[in-house]
């Protein structure tokens, strides 16, 4: 029943579509409005913004003679020609009187009175007003008010004495006695005889200061004469190869201005090595300090060629302390050399820092100088190496000089052995 009712929905689908068609086909469309009653009227006013077109008429400017009367429009009209004489009326030529600006405008008079402005003269003694010089004209000389300052004098040091002196001594900070200064502590009880205190440079501490040992290596013929190193204006400790020509000479002028004296281990093939026995040994540095009179010690080479030698530091350290000298090595490596000599109660030193074994710059120098400074403030001493190059002696004295320096305290070195 279902397939019947279906088939006639669709056949009546069909009919109706076939219908609608066959109607539309029929009947015809409307026709358009040939009269054109319909269309809207889309002219625009004149004038407007969409229709600029508007009726002639005469421009007229404002605030012109356009704007005038009739009749005197008329008049001012161009003259027209006079057709019974066929001449132009004449132009009159009289010159017209020009209009005064001040024709009934007179300018009322002033009379002075209490609120007249003055000139006033300037007073006889005051100071006139210089109007600086043109560009090109020389400005008059000035003096220089620092040029006769007197520079800051340098810290000086004692001549060395004869006698063993006790050690420095610095008031308690309480006020009420003495006690020894904590950063030099010369042993009392060493014997007189030994080459350290017999040689050594008398030094004072009044003020506790940090200590900065400085030892110049002489350089030869690369650094400074003997003349300039002797002008040094504060403690330093001259390290003297006994391999030079003139090493003698030199170590006699410079202990007679004052300095401390090293004897540094022989260079080259003249160097230390291990002998058959301490004996021997200590024969070969006798031989050394006999070049160099007035040493207080032995310095190793910056190579740090005998540190480094277990068997010949062993040697080394007997003989010193037989003779009474004192050890500067490096603080390089392990460094045993140190330790052997500490428990053999030798009086020997580290060296912190070697600053121009390069030959650096003076800037570097003096930055070295300044973490040599921090290292005293740690430890309470510092020793630094430097040689006698020009322009390391150059950097050395102006940082001395400045006050970065204020802080430590320039010492020899046989203080900070002494101390240590």
């Amino acid at each position: 029943m279902s397939g019947g009712f279906g088939a006639g929905f669709l056949k009546g689908t069909i009919f109706s579509v076939v219908a609608a068609g066959v109607v539309s086909l029929a009947v015809p469309l409307p026709k358009g409005d040939p009269a054109g009653k319909t269309q809207i009227d889309l002219s625009t006013p004149a004038g407007s913004g969409f229709n600029t077109g508007r009726a002639d008429t005469d421009p007229v400017l404002p605030n012109t003679d356009q704007t005038l009367k009739p009749a005197l429009k008329e008049a001012a009209r161009k003259p027209e020609l006079d057709v019974t004489t066929g001449t132009l009326p004449s132009t009159s030529t009289e010159p017209l009187e020009q209009p005064s600006a001040q024709t009934g405008n007179d300018l009322p008079k002033v009379e002075s009175g209490e609120n007249d402005v003055a000139m006033v003269s300037p007073v006889e003694d005051e100071s006139p007003v210089i109007t600086p010089p043109a560009l090109g004209v020389p400005m008059p000389e000035i003096s220089n008010p620092v040029a006769d300052t007197t520079p800051a004098a340098a810290p000086t040091i004692k001549t060395p004495a004869a006698t063993v002196d006790p050690a420095p001594v610095i008031k308690d900070a309480s006020g009420g006695g003495t006690q020894p200064n904590p950063q030099v502590q010369t042993q009392i009880t060493e014997q007189d005889g030994s080459a350290l205190m017999r040689n050594k440079v008398v030094f004072e501490n009044p003020e506790g200061k940090p200590l900065m040992a400085v030892i110049l290596i002489d350089a030869g013929a690369e650094g400074l004469d003997r003349e300039v190193l002797g002008t040094f204006t504060f403690p330093v400790t001259f390290a003297i190869d006994p391999t030079n020509a003139d090493a003698k000479l030199t170590a006699v002028s410079l202990k007679k201005a004052g300095f401390e004296i090293l004897a540094m281990t022989p260079s080259g093939e003249t160097g230390l090595v291990e002998a058959e026995n301490a004996a021997d040994l200590q024969a070969i540095l006798g031989g050394i300090f006999s070049k160099i009179p007035g040493a207080i010690g032995l310095i190793d080479q910056p190579s740090a060629k005998v540190q480094n030698d277990a068997a010949l530091a062993g040697q080394v350290i007997a003989a010193l302390k037989a003779s009474g000298h004192g050890l500067v090595t490096y603080d390089q490596g392990l460094n045993s050399t140190d330790k052997k000599a500490i428990r053999a109660d030798l009086k020997s030193g580290l060296v912190f820092r070697i600053m121009d074994n390069e030959h650096e710059k003076g800037l570097v120098i003096k930055r070295y100088l300044d973490r040599a400074v921090l290292e005293a403030g740690k430890d309470g001493r510092v020793i630094v190496v430097a040689h006698s190059y020009p322009e390391t002696v150059t950097a050395l004295f102006s940082w001395a000089l400045s006050a970065k320096s204020a802080t430590i305290a320039f010492a020899p070195v046989s203080a900070v052995l002494l101390g240590r």
